[in-house]
């Protein structure tokens, strides 16, 4: 009975989200449709449910989310292009490789990977307090209390205090502190400390980075700056890096400079089609706004290995 009534429960709630996101795909533009998802069918999902964790697979990985915005509204888009890219991350990673996640926001790629490679291989970084508390929770519903969680930012240098684009953004939605070239203001402030890569792979004695993804909000080229010394290595990690003019422009460069700095270090490059996960070597030009796949040779075979158009 009780199996009967929460089916019917469930089919209600899709039949009610059906009609809303009927209704704002014809009347109201993204924005709206995302305000509404968030302030009104998300509310009702979560009474109906008893704040139920969104439950998810992705190439085989299930996960349990907690049903919270803007995660939980990330998830009722149904994103492909951030789907793909993880479905590449855990097709190209292998049990007991190192994985770096800098902006790692509630934690849907770090614990998805953690779960395929083995927790004590997974590094997260997440600035925010209100997202590190909600990545701490992900990670306790998914089991994976191995995942190195760090609440800090990374940057081009090591400090108690953030300035200027010198830290990790928290993601899309706002950055920490005051950014070089704005047209807004900051949409929140708070005082994280501050490390870069090089520092931390050195203090904690990590032998190898196989893979480090960066989506930071604008902030990805100090970050890369932070990390010269580990991606000037022949054994360098492959890097999968956010380079979208929308989010760089806060912080006054072009997002071609990220590729500039990338091959400056001997890497080549590749940018990810959105809908089907496949790479192309980049064009020789401007070609910017898009998910970049930086790889040294090492690294090009196995992307061979996986079809890639490489």
């Amino acid at each position: 009975m009780k199996s009967l009534e929460t089916r019917t429960i469930r089919q209600r709630l899709d039949e009610l989200r059906g009609r809303i996101i009927l209704k704002a795909n014809i009347e109201f533009g993204p924005a709206r449709r995302n305000h509404l998802k968030t302030h009104f069918l998300l509310p009702i999902r979560n009474r109906l449910l008893r704040e139920k964790p969104i439950s998810i697979k992705i190439d085989g990985i299930s996960l349990r989310l907690a049903p919270v915005a803007p995660m939980a509204t990330y998830l009722m888009n149904q994103p492909r292009s951030e789907t793909r890219q993880l479905q590449f991350l855990l097709r190209f990673l292998e049990p007991g490789q190192v994985f770096i996640d800098a902006g790692a926001d509630a934690g849907l790629f770090a614990i998805a990977v953690a779960k395929r490679i083995g927790q004590s291989g997974v590094y997260a970084f997440e600035p925010s307090e209100e997202r590190f508390q909600l990545l701490l929770r992900n990670m306790e519903l998914n089991g994976v209390s191995g995942l190195h969680a760090m609440q800090s930012a990374l940057g081009s240098r090591v400090s108690d205090s953030q300035g200027p684009a010198d830290f990790c953004g928290v993601d899309s939605a706002g950055w920490i502190g005051a950014p070089s070239h704005s047209k807004q203001s900051p949409a929140q402030q708070a005082s994280p400390p501050i490390t870069s890569l090089d520092d931390f792979v050195e203090s904690n004695s990590i032998p190898n980075v196989d893979v480090v993804r960066i989506s930071v909000g604008g902030a990805e080229l100090p970050v890369l700056h932070g990390a010269r010394q580990m991606l000037n290595r022949t054994d360098a990690p492959l890097i999968v890096c956010d380079a979208l003019s929308s989010k760089t422009d806060r912080f006054g460069y072009h997002p071609v400079e990220i590729q500039w700095f990338l091959a400056d270090c001997g890497y080549q490059l590749f940018v990810m089609d959105s809908k089907s996960a496949r790479l192309a070597p980049r064009r020789p030009n401007f070609q910017y706004d898009v998910l970049v796949v930086a790889a040294k040779s090492h690294d090009i075979a196995r992307l061979q290995l996986l079809g890639s158009s490489v």
